[in-house]
């Protein structure tokens, strides 16, 4: 269950999915030491790691671990960026 699934008004989930798709949508919002009781929950600020690269490459590897340890309920996480294009 979604830790943010307590302060809303339904909390009956009918649909599974929606459930778990409410739990990484409540991981990916979650500022990382802001708020939260466990220091690893959510993501980082990454304004000060310097190249786009390393700033790719580590937003990549906080997704898949808060996904990896908060939502057990996925197997294999895999984070692919996606390029900008037309």
């Amino acid at each position: 269950m979604s830790i943010l699934n307590q302060f809303r008004q339904d909390k009956r989930r009918t649909h599974f999915r929606e459930n778990i798709f409410e739990n990484l949508c409540d991981l990916l919002n979650t500022k990382k030491g802001f708020g939260s009781y466990p220091q690893d929950l959510g993501l980082d600020s990454y304004v000060y790691l310097g190249s786009d690269k390393k700033i790719i490459l580590q937003i990549i590897q906080d997704v898949k671990s808060c996904f990896e340890k908060y939502e057990k309920r996925i197997g294999h996480v895999e984070v692919i960026p996606k390029a900008n294009g037309g």
